[in-house]
């Protein structure tokens, strides 16, 4: 799956591109949280099941993902790189405050605001553009004439 589809959805759905989102109101910045988290999840969750070999068990995924995203900075190439465990520390911290928003967005009864949905969405950039970097450092290359996978 290309995970970056859910992350445009989300920014289309915090714009109210379109009459039919527009109608939906407050589901739309919900939603919109939702997918920048599943963008993210999903992206991170890929890289660090190829990186270390292991699958993340399903029971404890969203709660593992953050400590195993921040155990990458302990790779070799990771740290020839010049990426920090600091930095690897500020976007497991990121992946978790995108959780707690994608969280009240579809448990919590309380107001959703378009605010709080613009805030996931530069979190899920963020983190979307950590990750690339981590992927370009981490990941072998594609062989040469592979098909693109975006």
């Amino acid at each position: 799956m290309d995970w970056s589809t859910s992350f445009a959805l989300a920014e289309a759905l915090c714009a109210g591109d379109g009459a039919a989102v527009v109608a939906v109101g407050e589901a739309r910045y919900r939603c919109a949280a939702g997918r920048a988290y599943y963008a993210v999840f999903g992206t991170a969750r890929a890289l660090v099941e190829t990186v270390d070999g292991n699958v993340l068990r399903p029971a404890e995924v969203h709660g593992e993902l953050p400590l195993r995203l921040r155990d990458l900075s302990s790779e070799p190439a990771s740290r020839q790189a010049g990426l920090t465990y600091r930095e690897f520390d500020r976007a497991a911290l990121a992946l978790r405050q995108l959780r707690r928003y994608r969280n009240l967005g579809d448990y919590d009864a309380a107001p959703f605001s378009e605010q709080t949905a613009k805030q996931a969405l530069v979190l899920a950039e963020y983190l979307l553009q950590f990750l690339s970097r981590v992927a370009a450092v981490l990941l072998p290359p594609p062989p040469a004439g592979a098909p693109d996978a975006s």
